[in-house]
């Protein structure tokens, strides 16, 4: 046999064996659950998704990902299991190779399996593309199920949402794609992202005149405090430095507010020269979001918010939670300290007794 048909021999075979070890990953998790019994649990969701923009707007991370391992029980949480995934190619809040954690409903016994139907359990080595939502510090879950999970095809680098994948998903996926090229999906999912989220981004800094270390003192300090939902942002420069101003309207009531009255708060930071800038201590309030908000009046009528994010902090309205910046940016303690109102998914109803008394709506 000559040089020629000898590589061209280890050629094919190197190309066989390459398939087989692309097939044998994909079906792994197909065998497992083949040789074990699987039982079903129920479950309901209160957001359905229909597109990708509605997805893509409910995230706080997406990305595509290769799970690190099957899962593992949560301690305290008899059918919650958690994966470690890393981050293959990021698309919003992620940079690549992160390392994540991803939990969702089930467990794995000795002989059998228990998932719910249209969302079954993942597996090592297994890669999706992932929409998923903060709970904790660097813990998500995915949107509604596998409405917010599509697998990734390793050996065709394609994406196709779950009910092709899994017969039992049927219908429940409400963005149907099927065998879609990665740039192109990830072309669709860009186009998708709001502006700021598109443009290159800038770290501003800033240093902060007093530092809260209690919610008391947050309190003493404010002109306002409530639940604000983001209504409109608008651009502009002061000199040359980039501003934002933010338009929000009250929808909770503590102190200086009424329901559904318009306050303009003024933030540092935003879009100038084809930048996204923003104070690395204090990132821009986000489009239709709701936060709680510790704010001081300023001489023009408008409101600062107190030390950066320290006066400021998530509200999830579906869960009812109060999440403060430190948690919600996954910070790890930056320029200002959160020592004593740092809250981590804390009930809001809960907080708002605990800091304000009777709760108002």
């Amino acid at each position: 046999m000559n040089k020629r048909k000898l590589f061209f021999a280890i050629g094919v075979i190197a190309v066989i064996l390459l398939g087989s070890t692309f097939f044998a990953l994909n079906q792994r998790g197909k065998e497992e659950k083949k040789e074990k019994k699987i039982g079903y649990l129920t479950a309901s969701w209160e957001q359905n998704y229909t597109s990708i923009d509605e997805l893509v707007k409910g995230s706080d991370l997406i990305a595509h990902v290769r799970m690190l391992d099957d899962g593992k029980k949560v301690q305290g949480k008899s059918n919650t299991i958690q994966y470690r995934a890393k981050v293959q190619n990021a698309l919003y809040g992620c940079e690549k190779n992160d390392i994540i954690l991803i939990q969702m409903t089930g467990r794995r016994e000795q002989n059998k399996i228990w998932e719910i139907k249209e969302d079954p359990l993942m597996n090592q080595r297994e890669e999706y593309v992932m929409f998923l939502q903060l709970v904790k510090k660097n813990t998500y879950i995915t949107l509604t199920a596998t409405q917010g999970r599509f697998w990734y095809d390793t050996h065709t680098k394609t994406v196709s949402s779950m009910n092709y994948i899994d017969k039992n998903i049927k219908d429940f996926c409400a963005v149907n794609v099927k065998n879609i090229s990665w740039n192109t999906w990830k072309q669709k999912v860009q186009s998708s992202l709001p502006e700021e989220k598109r443009l290159p981004k800038a770290v501003m800094h800033a240093s902060w005149h007093k530092n809260y270390t209690t919610i008391k003192q947050l309190k003493v300090a404010s002109d306002l405090i409530g639940v604000v939902q983001v209504k409109e942002k608008v651009y502009d420069r002061i000199d040359k430095i980039p501003i934002t101003k933010t338009t929000v309207v009250v929808t909770r009531v503590v102190k200086g507010c009424k329901i559904a009255q318009e306050k303009e708060i003024i933030m540092t930071g935003g879009i100038y020269n084809g930048h996204y800038y923003e104070i690395e201590d204090a990132p821009l309030l986000e489009k239709e979001q709701e936060y709680l908000i510790f704010a001081q009046k300023n001489n023009d009528g408008t409101y600062s918010i107190l030390s950066g994010a320290q006066g400021r902090m998530l509200y999830n309205s579906q869960a009812k939670q109060i999440i403060s910046t430190d948690v919600a940016e996954k910070w790890d303690m930056k320029g200002i300290s959160y020592q004593g109102i740092s809250l981590d998914h804390e009930p809001y109803d809960k907080i708002f007794e605990k800091w304000f008394g009777k709760a108002k709506k």
